[in-house]
């Protein structure tokens, strides 16, 4: 068994771990679909086509330099203060839940059934830890919590 400061014997094929994996794969696809949104809508307000504003949006990695574009596009197109005003408190709302959203999909996370606790890589607030553990119940939860808020966020009502 290895120790919690390298809990690299992982039981990903557990089926206790499932419903953690299935919240970070419905965070991953929840975010994908915002993403798309904000492109679908800079493609809009540009007069480009998706095949065209592909290539323009494919270059905006993250929500931050989306919605400058955005917020660029509405100045231009005349948009009011308070359109505008909107785009940008969405903006700083979404800066921290993509945050967030990239410590789950994109951190390393290890299960083991043998003591049924999950590990996950250390986001800065552990010091001196190079892992944090949980039980695997709260992981599950504090992960589905993220899909309802970026669900939430985005406007969906599928949960």
């Amino acid at each position: 068994m290895a120790s919690p400061e390298y809990p690299f014997d992982s039981d990903y094929e557990n089926p206790e771990f499932k419903p953690y994996l299935v919240a970070i794969g419905k965070l991953a696809t929840t975010w994908a679909m915002f993403e798309f949104t904000l492109n679908d809508i800079i493609w809009e307000l540009a007069n480009l086509s998706p095949k065209a504003g592909t290539c323009l949006t494919a270059q905006l990695i993250g929500p931050g330099p989306r919605f400058r574009c955005l917020v660029a596009l509405l100045t231009l197109r005349g948009s009011s203060p308070r359109v505008i005003k909107i785009a940008n408190s969405i903006s700083s709302k979404a800066d921290d839940l993509g945050r967030q959203r990239n410590r789950y999909v994109h951190g390393p996370a290890v299960f083991r059934s043998t003591d049924n606790i999950s590990y996950r890589g250390n986001d800065g607030r552990q010091k001196g830890k190079a892992w944090y553990f949980s039980d695997k119940h709260s992981s599950y939860r504090r992960t589905h919590q993220q899909d309802r808020r970026f669900a939430k966020g985005h406007g969906s009502t599928s949960h």
